[in-house]
């Protein structure tokens, strides 16, 4: 069974059951998130699913909604399948089925407008073919040499998107734009595109960014990923890094002759908020001593 078939079936399953046992609330949605999302999946890669459940819940709420989908989801599933409730900052159910993990996580109506980072990303990945090669190559660098796990205070898989989306708004040439240039209205709330069928509509603001660059960049997937490698941002170790990513600015702070550690991802939709926050020193240290490599 292809991969994305499987992940398709999955998500049959939780939304039904969801449906099905939530009946009482009409305001209920259940959505893909994340890497699946965005288009950015790589094999075996985690199903990321969220029950938006329409207005604000308690901390007790979520949980006591999860425990009950984890029962439900736990009786169409075969009886064999290991099904948990992780009590976590965002507490989530965690099983597999047809050998594809799968996270399940609850929303409430005030924070969906996280879901606009999978959008977002997508109508970046429009932009230039290579940005969706160099996220991907990257990924699976990561994860071969074992420094993408946010569960072991490294850089989780968002962060790693970001930082490359960083890489390209910087390099010279740059490649991308800085993402403000998505946010000038031509992402509708009614399409949520930026685009029309299968043709890229750039926005006033890319047009204008376009014509300031003048020269295109033309380096190979290759020649970019080998640059990517060497960036300056993975250049010190953690005793000496306090770095500030934002890819709406474009801006990559870097603050010279640090002491402390700090490394902060700035969130597209919430640029308070640090995807980066999982990282600490010696998980740094291990990404600064294999990016030298």
């Amino acid at each position: 069974m292809e991969e994305y078939s499987k992940k398709q079936q999955i998500f049959n399953i939780v939304q039904q059951v969801a449906h099905t046992i939530f009946s009482h609330n009409p305001r209920i949605s259940v959505e893909i998130y994340g890497s699946v999302s965005m288009g950015l999946a790589l094999c075996n890669s985690d199903l990321d699913v969220r029950i938006i459940w329409g207005w604000e819940l308690r901390k007790n709420e979520e949980k006591r909604i999860l425990q009950a989908l984890k029962k439900a989801i736990q009786q169409a599933l075969p009886k064999k399948s290991l099904i948990k409730l992780i009590p976590a900052r965002v507490p989530i159910i965690k099983f597999q089925f047809f050998q594809c993990e799968c996270d399940i996580s609850i929303l409430s109506e005030t924070t969906q407008h996280s879901k606009g980072n999978s959008e977002l990303i997508r109508n970046v990945l429009n932009i230039d073919p290579r940005v969706k090669v160099l996220i991907l190559a990257m990924k699976y660098y990561a994860r071969y040499e074992g420094i993408g796990d946010a569960t072991q205070r490294l850089l989780n898989s968002y962060g790693w998107t970001l930082l490359v989306i960083s890489f390209l708004q910087n390099t010279s040439p740059p490649v991308l734009p800085p993402l403000s240039c998505l946010l000038d209205g031509s992402v509708t709330s009614e399409t949520g595109k930026i685009y029309q069928g299968s043709a890229f509509k750039p926005s006033s603001s890319i047009l204008k960014w376009l014509k300031k660059v003048k020269v295109p960049n033309t380096q190979t997937c290759s020649e970019l990923f080998q640059e990517l490698c060497c960036w300056k941002v993975f250049s010190k170790p953690s005793s000496r890094t306090n770095i500030t990513v934002n890819v709406i600015s474009g801006e990559v702070t870097i603050a010279e002759h640090s002491m402390q550690f700090q490394f902060h991802i700035a969130d597209p939709v919430d640029t308070q908020s640090n995807v980066a926050r999982a990282l600490n020193g010696p998980g740094w240290d291990k990404i600064h001593k294999t990016m030298k490599l």
